[in-house]
């Protein structure tokens, strides 16, 4: 699994500073070693899957709006992105 602690500067809180060429760059680490074939091949990527497996994470959905203004958002320890 990749290592997120050694590749961020860090706000005093701890909480990751990334670029969005850092995301993109560290999303496509995680495909290639969760589903190599995906960078080969576009195709759907369980993401259920990718975080009970992969992040040993859970998921939990709730409303982030009452409005339908955020699509999603993804909380790792500490990383926040947001999904409009």
């Amino acid at each position: 699994m990749i290592d997120t602690n050694l590749f961020f500067k860090r706000k005093q809180s701890g909480v990751p500073i990334l670029s969005w060429e850092q995301v993109d760059k560290l999303s496509e680490a995680i495909i290639k070693e969760f589903c190599p074939q995906a960078i080969e091949t576009p195709q759907a990527i369980n993401v259920e899957g990718l975080v009970e497996q992969y992040l040993h994470s859970e998921q939990e959905y709730q409303y982030l709006s009452n409005n339908g203004l955020y699509l999603g958002n993804n909380i790792r320890h500490g990383l926040i992105l947001l999904h409009r």
